[in-house]
């Protein structure tokens, strides 16, 4: 059953595709590419949790500033740094880029304890049923989207998640 549950997932992810109004073969291209790559990455990351002795403090330590050579060298081959340099910052600036590192590393620290405790695709399921979600709050803000059949595709994608972590929490 769980195999029929990941199955109608991508049934439902293929109907929400073929109705989005803003689709682009190179969005679904790049689409593919990720794919192959978090499949990967799921394997290898639940691989570590469960090879490498380290507290979750440590994981979301190493994850974060490990993470910080790589935004540098982004953000300056982007010319970056002229936009940093031209940001005003208020209270207010501060106070978002503060609030944002602290959800951030929270949610670090959340998905490297749900990843001690699930397989790798139970944590994937999560984490896309998370962006589903993400997706139909979106869709509420703004236009140009998946028709009322796409939304639809998104809530098959949701209800097969359920059914999937159902399966394997009676296993």
């Amino acid at each position: 059953l769980g195999i029929v549950a990941l199955l109608v997932i991508a049934g439902g992810a293929a109907l929400y595709v073929v109705t989005d109004q803003g689709f682009k073969i190179e969005g679904y291209t790049w689409l593919s590419v990720y794919f192959v790559f978090i499949v990967g990455e799921m394997v290898y990351v639940k691989f570590i949790v469960e090879t490498v002795p380290m507290s979750t403090w440590t994981r979301v330590y190493y994850n974060n500033v490990l993470s910080l050579p790589m935004a540098m060298v982004s953000a300056f081959a982007m010319q970056g740094s002229s936009a940093i340099e031209d940001i005003v910052w208020t209270y207010g600036a501060i106070s978002a880029v503060c609030l944002s590192c602290v959800v951030g590393v929270a949610i670090s620290y959340a998905g490297f304890n749900l990843r001690k405790l699930v397989s790798a695709t139970t944590f994937t399921v999560v984490g896309v049923m998370c962006k589903l979600i993400t997706v139909l709050i979106n869709d509420m803000i703004w236009t140009q989207h998946a028709n009322i059949l796409g939304h639809v595709g998104l809530l098959i994608c949701i209800g097969a998640g359920f059914a999937y972590e159902k399966v394997k929490a009676k296993r």
